[in-house]
């Protein structure tokens, strides 16, 4: 007798940075490995010691004191990084062809919507 309930496999639990899965390839991973690398390199950056260090030998930018423009540095370097990762991702989630001239997709008169959701099926 047949079970009612197909098997499946429960999700994660927990943080998943690195799951298995048939549509990730390498250089997403390695952009994963750089992204939790950068995100730590930053994080350690605006702690003691190196916060202290750093911070007494950068010059005054714009007349800003040093420890401000370090704060402000690491700020913009992990948004650059999040935003890197997105653009991957997205990318990735697209496949190829998206997004390329020439390329069909709903709404291609300019109209952005498909004939179908005007009501013109």
């Amino acid at each position: 007798m047949a079970p009612l309930m197909p098997s499946y496999d429960p999700p994660p639990r927990g943080l998943v940075l690195f799951a298995s899965s048939e549509g990730r390839d390498r250089a997403q991973r390695r952009a994963r490995i750089v992204y939790v690398l950068v995100v730590v390199a930053v994080t350690l950056g605006v702690i003691w010691p190196i916060y202290p260090w750093a911070a007494a030998r950068l010059p005054s930018l714009l007349g800003l004191p040093p420890s401000l423009v370090w704060v402000i540095a690491a700020v913009v370097a992990i948004f650059f990084a999040t935003a890197g990762l997105f653009a991957l991702d997205r990318a990735s989630q697209r496949g190829p062809g998206s997004g390329r001239p020439g390329v069909e997709r709903p709404g291609a008169d300019g109209s952005g919507a498909s004939d179908e959701f005007r009501g013109e099926a």
